[in-house]
C-alpha cells in the first residue's frame, strides 16, 4: 500500500517486492473489489483513513 501511495507503477512495485507484475495487478484488483473502490487514488485515501499508511 505504501508503494501504491507513493505513486509506484505496478512494474516498480513488482520489482521492489520481487514478484511478477501480474501478481501486483491481481492483488490490487482483488483488494479494490473487496473494498468497493474504483481506482488507486481511492485505495490510497482509504488506506490513509484506516491508518494503514501515514502521510509522509
Amino acid at each position: 500500500m505504501q508503494l501504491v501511495a507513493k505513486g509506484f507503477s505496478n512494474k516498480d512495485i513488482a520489482t521492489s517486492l520481487s514478484i511478477s507484475e501480474y501478481t501486483v495487478k491481481n492483488h490490487l484488483k482483488n483488494i479494490m473489489q473487496k473494498l468497493h473502490l474504483d481506482n488507486r487514488v481511492q485505495l490510497t485515501r482509504y488506506a490513509y483513513e484506516q491508518g494503514w499508511i501515514s502521510a509522509e
